[in-house]
């Protein structure tokens, strides 16, 4: 709840719905002390469950790259949610397939933070989206550390996709073609 109040009132309702169930999960995880809840806990497991659901990715994050087209300053979302993926992938260091379901999730919500990040440069006007001018100037200096940071995880996709389960490698490399299409997309932008 105190993420909804502190945050800007004109941000997207999916991102502070989001920002509150996230805040309520860090509550308890902190409760809960050095013991990671995962997905199969009766305690917290179906709250992490719903959080990091893959489907859900796609609207929070479009709906947060959509509030800092507009907003000069949106709800800090990335830097609430980013300890909570730094836990859990410090603690998958060992074997992802150990906790397959969460990883997935957690590298659908890396993919689609990456594709938010090449594609708000496309400053380019459309329908629903407003031209935020101050993105133009940036471009010309992020594309090169977006294009090469997105080549890394593409890598890192198909390196787990050939060391997981059929479904999971079928899952991985989609998301690794989406990437790939990102990237197409960013380095098509003209600078200006």
């Amino acid at each position: 709840m105190l993420a909804a109040l502190t945050a800007s009132a004109s941000a997207n309702p999916v991102v502070l719905e989001f920002a509150d169930e996230l805040e309520r999960f860090e509550e308890t995880q902190r409760a809960r002390g050095p013991n990671l809840i995962y997905y199969s806990d009766e305690q917290g497991g179906a709250a992490l469950r719903r959080l990091m659901n893959a489907s859900r990715a796609r609207a929070v994050v479009g709906a947060f790259y959509a509030d800092k087209r507009r907003l000069h300053e949106p709800y800090p979302l990335l830097q609430k949610l980013q300890p909570l993926i730094q836990r859990y992938d410090a603690a998958d260091r060992g074997d992802f397939r150990q906790n397959e379901a969460e990883f997935l999730d957690r590298v659908e919500w890396t993919v689609q933070v990456a594709i938010g990040s090449m594609d708000i440069w496309d400053w380019r006007e459309g329908p629903g989206r407003p031209l935020n001018r101050n993105l133009i100037a940036g471009l010309s200096e992020q594309r090169p550390v977006l294009l090469a940071a997105t080549a890394r995880l593409q890598q890192m996709l198909k390196i787990y996709a050939l060391n997981s389960s059929p479904s999971a490698s079928e899952r991985l490399l989609a998301l690794h073609a989406e990437v790939g299409a990102a990237r197409a997309r960013l380095a098509a932008i003209p600078s200006e």
